[in-house]
């Protein structure tokens, strides 16, 4: 936590007596925080899709005058 604490400039806990409590800043981080996450558990989603073959497109190009009979 003091690495992050570091690399983003500000303190997110207020340390007292060996407990820490959020501050504001951390309220309002923490939401930012939860996206992130979820943008991970979404990659990890679609990747597992491809591996499985359950994510593809299949698309077909055709002329016109055929494409309401032969096509369906």
């Amino acid at each position: 936590m003091a690495d992050l604490e570091k690399a983003i400039g500000f303190p997110l806990l207020l340390r007292l007596g060996g407990k820490a409590q959020p501050k504001p800043e951390a309220d309002e981080f923490f939401p930012e925080v939860e996206r992130m996450f979820y943008g991970f558990d979404r990659l990890a989603l679609v990747a597992e899709q491809i591996r499985d073959l359950r994510r593809a497109a299949f698309r077909i190009a055709s002329m016109s005058m055929v494409s309401f009979e032969i096509v369906p």
